[in-house]
């Protein structure tokens, strides 16, 4: 949910942004100019005294130097008394030194008469300092103005210039010269103290400037920190509603749940991205529901279109199977045809074998039984002859070797033998054949043996017909279940190869190069339909005959089935239509377009793939099937 912050909410975000930047702008320069004034608020006394302490030495120290450069020249004037020149010069210079002197005692105190400080420390001293020497400088001032009567002396008389050194010599030792002196000592005094203050003063200064600099930075730091606090608050007035809102799009997301919603109670931007998110949302929402709809129809019309693919391979299959009723019902009728003779031939024989076998014992004497029964021994171990080029000249082979021994009727004795499997080493049998009975004791052995060849001949027409059966049970068979099952591709094969034994036996040569591959998943009944249309294609590709090969290789974690045939081949150009639906080379009425389109349909729900390749005389379907279930 999207909280209200009181103050802010009805602010945009750029609002918001330029606000906290004004305030921590604002709060960190109001703070650097407070500091800076409270730092020159103690900074300016601290420069005043150091300022007042420096102009307090400056005119400490003119006034030495006048002092002392007034002296020098009062002892200059005393010597250069004769040189009248030279004292004019040197006596202007002492005059604007004395001038000087009075101008700075005149400038000092009326700097200690200007300063708050005149009864602490130096300016103290400087105070007491004027009022000591100041009666002593006017009189010093009144005592120059004397000298000025040595100016108007004649210095070429000798008398005048004994005067204008008498008074300069008075002047100079003078009780008021003297005490000039100690102005330098008292001067030096002062200066000490001065500077000592001004020391002082300078360090006050400098701790001062460290206070506020400390101040300073203070300000600026705290500054800094309430800038920090208050850019934190925006921004986290401005982030907890997009963590709040990304919240909600995550679980929506994440849950599929599309009923959550943003609450909407800010007017900024983010108002409207919540909004617009929740507008989002309900859009997703509808569109979810409508997808699901459509889920529903596309999955019910998928339904409908695998039951359709259903009906078609079952309606192919039918069909085909119904190409090949004729020769079905021949393969069935051949082996029912074998058992109705076999059985109607046993029943003869049987009939007249218990007719004629009690008299056997009449007829015979033991030596002839004992022949008599060899003979049926034999007989049931061989096995009967078919008819063929070999068998007929064996016969006339016999046959001649029977009239030469003088058996009569010996072409008829030779038929019965070979019917009973005895075509050689029958030399133990010419004493039967050339006795009265011979004719007699050889149709009861066969009418005794036939019924057992005629019960092999039976059991093979049965197997031959379940074969067939099942073939046909296994072809026709439907599975509605959709699911995989575990298929065996060899027996899938040899029951079609059983329902087409009757096209195949006759002009075809059929080679079976299986080798050993595993079993796989897959739908058997769709993967029958398969073979069945490349089988069939096969076959009527080779209408006067060839050699259809059916070969099995394990390749590439899957199995491959090839069907080769040596028949007229595919065209180049066809080979590319040939999957295609409708699409067919037959004749108008023997075929439907659909073969292969879906066994390439049925290969493709296994995940598999089908190639051919085909020239005149050649042709090769392969398909590739996985093992593992799909």
């Amino acid at each position: 949910m999207i909280r209200r912050n009181v103050g802010l909410s009805s602010l945009k975000i750029g609002q918001k942004i330029g606000l906290g930047s004004t305030l921590a702008l604002g709060i960190t320069t109001f703070a650097t100019i407070v500091s800076f004034e409270v730092g020159r608020y103690y900074e300016q006394p601290a420069k005043q005294q150091e300022k007042h302490k420096r102009t307090e030495i400056d005119l400490l120290q003119r006034l030495q130097v006048n002092v002392l450069l007034a002296q020098t020249s009062q002892q200059r004037l005393v010597l250069l008394a004769p040189a009248p020149e030279t004292f004019e010069q040197e006596y202007t210079h002492f005059l604007k030194q004395k001038t000087g002197m009075q101008q700075i005692w005149a400038d000092l105190k009326a700097f200690v008469a200007a300063s708050q400080q005149s009864e602490q420390g130096s300016e103290a001293q400087i105070l007491i300092f004027l009022k000591n020497y100041d009666q002593l400088l006017q009189r010093y001032s009144q005592e120059v103005e004397r000298l000025e009567r040595i100016r108007n002396l004649k210095p070429t008389l000798p008398n005048e210039v004994e005067n204008a050194h008498k008074l300069l010599s008075e002047f100079t030792q003078s009780d008021i010269a003297r005490q000039l002196d100690n102005i330098t000592a008292d001067l030096n005094e002062l200066m000490d103290a001065a500077s000592k203050e001004y020391s002082e003063a300078e360090e006050s200064q400098k701790k001062t400037s460290e206070v506020i600099e400390a101040i300073v930075l203070g300000s600026i730091g705290l500054s800094v920190a309430i800038a920090s606090l208050l850019a934190v608050l925006i921004s986290r007035a401005i982030a907890q509603p997009i963590e709040v809102l990304t919240s909600v799009a995550q679980r929506a997301t994440k849950e599929f749940n599309f009923d959550l919603r943003a609450s909407v109670e800010q007017n900024d931007e983010i108002g409207l991205l919540a909004s617009a998110f929740n507008q989002l949302i309900d859009s997703v929402k509808q569109l979810l529901q409508q997808q699901q709809i459509a889920n529903e129809s596309l999955e019910t019309a998928f339904k409908e279109l695998q039951r359709t693919q259903d009906k078609l391979i079952q309606q192919e299959k039918m069909a085909a199977l119904g190409q090949l009723i004729a020769g079905v019902a021949h393969e069935i009728n051949n082996p029912l045809g074998a058992i109705q003779a076999s059985a109607s031939n046993t029943h003869t024989a049987l009939q007249e074998a218990l007719i004629e076998l009690p008299s056997l014992n009449q007829r015979l004497n033991s030596g002839e039984q004992e022949i008599f029964f060899k003979l049926i021994a034999q007989a049931l171990d061989s096995k009967p002859l078919l008819a063929s080029q070999e068998n007929r000249a064996l016969k006339r082979k016999i046959t001649a070797q029977f009239q030469a021994y003088g058996i009569e009727n010996a072409r008829y004795m030779a038929d019965q033998l070979m019917d009973m499997g005895i075509c050689e080493e029958f030399e133990f049998l010419l004493p039967l054949l050339k006795g009265v009975q011979g004719e007699w004791v050889i149709e009861l052995a066969h009418n005794l043996t036939c019924s057992f060849a005629n019960n092999q001949i039976i059991l093979r027409a049965v197997e031959r017909s379940a074969k067939i059966v099942f073939a046909l049970k296994n072809y026709a068979r439907f599975d509605q279940s959709g699911q995989q099952q575990l298929v065996q591709v060899a027996d899938g094969l040899e029951t079609v190869l059983e329902i087409y034994q009757n096209q195949l036996k006759y002009d075809i040569h059929l080679i079976r190069d299986y080798q050993d591959i595993p079993i796989i998943w897959g739908y058997p009944d769709e993967l029958i339909q398969v073979w069945t249309n490349l089988i069939h294609n096969a076959i009527q590709a080779m209408a006067l005959g060839g050699t259809l090969t059916i070969a099995t290789y394990v390749q590439q974690n899957g199995i491959e089935v090839r069907i080769t045939d040596t028949g007229s081949g595919i065209a180049t150009d066809v080979q590319q239509k040939i999957f295609d639906a409708f699409f067919t080379t037959k004749a108008a009425g023997e075929g439907s377009g659909l073969g292969l389109y879906i066994c390439q349909k049925i290969i493709d729900k296994h995940q598999g793939r089908m190639e051919v390749e085909s020239q005149p005389g050649c042709s090769q379907f392969r398909v590739w099937l996985p093992i593992e279930s799909v």
